[in-house]
């Protein structure tokens, strides 16, 4: 009778999980409302909100750059279309006479 079958074994560590898990709530509820956790939670908040705004900044910085970057870029594009365009007019005008000379003959 002193024996337990292994079904009773289970039920007890399970039941001692239980009481575990119940035990360490309430010791991590104690540990969150003491000063020194709190002070070190806000102090640690504290640098995040530090980091974020580090982030932020540099984001913006980044942002600006890349701005200024895509607007040289489109400058570059919109001179060598007017290149291509005017060395096209100059073709177009120098074959001209060619195709009309070609078909008086």
């Amino acid at each position: 009778m002193g024996r337990f079958h292994i079904e009773h074994k289970e039920e007890l560590v399970q039941a001692g999980i239980f009481v575990l898990g119940q035990a360490a709530g309430i010791i991590g509820m104690k540990v969150l409302k003491s000063r020194e956790a709190k002070k070190a939670m806000v102090q640690t908040t504290a640098l995040a909100l530090r980091i974020r705004e580090s982030f932020t900044a540099s984001t913006v910085s980044v942002q600006e750059c890349a701005g200024d970057i895509v607007a040289e870029a489109k400058e570059v594009n919109r001179k060598r279309e007017e290149q291509e365009d005017a060395l096209a007019q100059v073709e177009a005008a120098d074959s001209t006479p060619v195709v009309a000379a070609a078909a008086a003959k």
